[in-house]
């Protein structure tokens, strides 16, 4: 069941961080060293960019100087941000439309507060979306090529792009004997690796499998149990099929986001048509509709959200009807100085089903109401 959160719950705070100046063999060390995909790259405490296993995939094709090249040269500039108070569904659909695996959070100044990742939203939600018995082959990659291993390091980098995957699987006789990853490149870069090496004197031969036909909730146990981020998949006989990656189980999170919206804008819109039934059935809101009678009519949705006010209303509150719709009832009645204590009273008999009567009286020019 779905239960509102946002980043600043999930996300990781204060995470590493260098300047635009840093070279890159020392961005290189620290991401290694400390087994993270990103840093993020500020000037003060604003962030302007962020370099992650990603952008590490041209150091070892192009030779760089990793010595010598700064970080600000090949940062993602302008990067993607989100307010740390946003929910976790709409900063995953941030995510999905960006098409990022990294969301900087920052606070109300537009300071760095934390980063969420895909290993982040899939800690929270991945076990909750995958909860049923969806199988592993109806999200996983099989766009992807596998290579001897014979072939060089250069050929894999190659792949990695052409298919925007974040490992290779190197097989024999078509079955997986080792993977290639983005994070195994930080630390290739780092240590200026010859991209003309073959593949099975940099992989790592520790490479998990699981079969197409399994559960996605196993395989998600699977990823957490061996704290890694791409599974191998294969057929009941160990052919090799494709890779299932963290990307792939959040990106199915943007499925439910569209329900949960639905749902909410449903239930919403059948609660506001069934007031405005009830006040027809009893003869009400023709009349209340009409100024001259002085009855205010104001219509809230169940978040206490301001849905409909009519003419009488707009004028005890002395602003346009465009501007009081969509506005929160205790801010609104504040304004004129009612107690918050004899509102939040009537709402709550209200949502019960009962009804509360109160005296409250607002001077508007020659008039009271």
């Amino acid at each position: 069941m779905y239960t509102s959160m946002t980043l600043n719950e999930i996300c990781s705070v204060n995470p590493t961080t260098v300047s635009l100046d840093t070279i890159l063999s020392d961005v290189l060390e620290v991401m290694s060293s400390m087994s993270i995909s990103s840093v993020v790259v500020v000037e003060g405490r604003r962030p302007v960019g962020i370099f992650t296993e990603r952008d590490a995939l041209c150091i070892v094709p192009e030779l760089l100087d990793t010595k010598t090249t700064k970080v600000g040269s090949l940062m993602s500039s302008n990067p993607v941000v989100a307010p740390q108070h946003l929910d976790l569904f709409e900063a995953y659909h941030l995510c999905a439309q960006k098409n990022i695996r990294h969301l900087i959070v920052v606070d109300k100044e537009g300071n760095l507060f934390g980063i969420a990742t895909d290993t982040d939203f899939m800690k929270v939600l991945g076990l909750d979306v995958f909860s049923g018995q969806e199988k592993v082959e109806n999200i996983m990659s099989f766009n992807t090529s596998s290579l001897s291993k014979h072939a060089t390091l250069k050929e894999a980098i190659v792949l990695m792009v052409k298919f925007n995957t974040r490992a290779i699987v190197v097989t024999e006789e078509d079955k997986p004997i080792g993977i290639i990853t983005e994070r195994d490149l930080v630390k290739l870069g780092r240590d200026g690796i010859d991209s003309n090496i073959p593949l099975v004197n940099v992989m790592s031969s520790s490479v998990i499998t699981v079969q197409r036909s399994r559960s996605t909730y196993f395989a998600i146990e699977l990823m957490r149990e061996q704290q890694i981020r791409t599974l191998a998949v294969v057929d009941d006989h160990g052919i090799y099929q494709g890779i299932l990656t963290e990307h792939d189980v959040v990106k199915k999170i943007e499925n439910r986001y569209i329900s949960i919206l639905n749902t909410i804008i449903k239930k919403q819109a059948d609660d506001i048509d069934r007031i405005l039934q009830e006040l027809d059935e009893k003869h009400v809101l023709s009349a209340v509709l009409h100024e001259s009678l002085g009855v205010s009519l104001i219509i809230a949705d169940p978040a206490k959200n301001v849905r409909y006010l009519n003419p009488s209303a707009s004028k005890l509150f002395q602003q346009s009807t465009e501007s009081i719709v969509g506005e929160q009832l205790e801010l609104l009645f504040s304004k004129i100085g009612m107690a918050t204590d004899d509102l939040c009273i009537a709402l709550d008999e209200v949502q019960r089903g009962a009804s509360y009567e109160f005296d409250f009286s607002h001077q508007i020019k020659d008039e009271t109401r």
